[in-house]
């Protein structure tokens, strides 16, 4: 769960280059 928040809060920036990047 711990993950997802972190992601989500990635997707809700406007840079979401680590997600990209893996």
């Amino acid at each position: 769960e711990s993950q997802a928040t972190l992601v989500r809060g990635m997707n809700d920036k406007p840079h979401k280059t680590s997600q990209e990047r893996g």
